[in-house]
């Protein structure tokens, strides 16, 4: 969720969200879904609850392609209670703090909305260190005239080393003279007491 609320406040034109895990692709399809058929930021939390999973349930199924409307329905069986619950939480917290944010506040959820129903948002599932999905973006990048402003590697880095073809994969991005990188630092959870339990974020421009 942090993508869609990032894209909110910096008024974003085009987000591209890569993971090597095929569900956490999936989970962004359904974030598609909800942000399409939902017209407002209560309405689109209010799907992934108990009473508007089977709302969700109807429009995951009209999905046209037979592959992906599986993958999808599989991802909202495992992770719906576990969104509905953060969406919850984030809306409080948020609140409290005084901050709009694309799930809450009316102007950030229609920017967000309107990315989703006119295809700017796009996710799928890439090896951040391989030879075919960064060099693919970028190509596709440049082709389109578009420069990176936000590289968000979210906790990513826990799970990669930093390989000659890594470091060329996020080197050879077409970034701007303001572009900004969000990292992620792991930092002890009360409960396992490891590094992946938290993450607090941190920046570095270009």
């Amino acid at each position: 969720d942090p993508n869609y609320l990032m894209a909110g406040w910096m008024k974003a034109d085009l987000v591209l969200l890569v993971d090597f895990d095929q569900v956490v692709a999936d989970v962004h399809a359904l974030y598609m879904v909800a942000l399409r058929h939902a017209e407002s930021a209560d309405a689109f939390v209010q799907l992934w609850s108990p009473k508007g999973a089977p709302k969700f349930s109807e429009h995951i199924a009209a999905l046209p392609d037979a592959a992906a409307r599986k993958r999808a329905q599989a991802a909202f069986k495992l992770s719906r209670h576990i969104i509905w619950d953060r969406l919850v939480t984030l809306r409080k917290d948020y609140k409290a703090q005084k901050v709009p944010m694309a799930f809450a506040d009316p102007d950030h959820y229609a920017h967000v909305r309107d990315l989703a129903r006119k295809d700017r948002i796009w996710a799928w599932r890439g090896d951040l260190t391989g030879h075919s999905t960064m060099t693919g973006l970028q190509a596709a990048l440049q082709a389109m005239g578009q420069s990176v402003s936000v590289f968000y590697i979210t906790n990513a880095e826990a799970y990669f080393d930093y390989t000659a073809q890594a470091r060329k994969n996020l080197r050879d991005l077409p970034y701007g003279e303001k572009s900004v990188v969000l990292r992620t630092q792991g930092v002890p959870s009360k409960v396992s007491e490891t590094a992946d339990g938290h993450y607090r974020a941190g920046s570095r421009s270009r």
